[in-house]
């Protein structure tokens, strides 16, 4: 049982807790292309995701958002977070401030969680906001 996010694999089984935006249940099987969804888990040793909630939201969600472990250390201006390629510019904030990146770069290291939200295109990442979560 699996689905594909982001290009990351999110494997689930009986004891994945699966909601819609009502809150309500729902079956894997009625899920389509462009679904939003949001994915609780933890990453396995081959950048897979084993969830533990699935939801699917409401449509008219553009952005994306995705928290995980860094891949490899970081060389500015783009990273990896379980395999999915994240972009940056001069327009993107880190951590909450717009002169931070030297800073975020200089100071994140591999297995560090990190945060992002931007648009998404091909499964890459075009951060408009970054963030250390731990």
């Amino acid at each position: 049982k699996t689905l594909t996010i982001l290009g990351i694999t999110v494997k689930y089984d009986a004891a994945t807790l699966l909601k819609d935006s009502s809150g309500e249940e729902f079956n894997p099987s009625t899920l389509s292309p462009g679904d939003n969804i949001k994915t609780e888990g933890f990453v396995n040793s081959d950048n897979s995701v084993a969830a533990t909630r699935i939801e699917r939201k409401d449509n008219s969600i553009t952005n994306v958002s995705l928290l995980g472990p860094i891949d490899a250390d970081l060389a500015s201006p783009n990273f990896t977070i379980v395999g999915v390629q994240v972009t940056t510019n001069v327009l993107t904030l880190f951590n909450n401030d717009a002169a931070g990146s030297a800073a975020f770069f200089n100071d994140t290291k591999k297995g560090q969680l990190v945060k992002v939200k931007g648009s998404e295109a091909s499964n890459v990442i075009s951060a408009t906001e970054v963030e250390n979560e731990d």
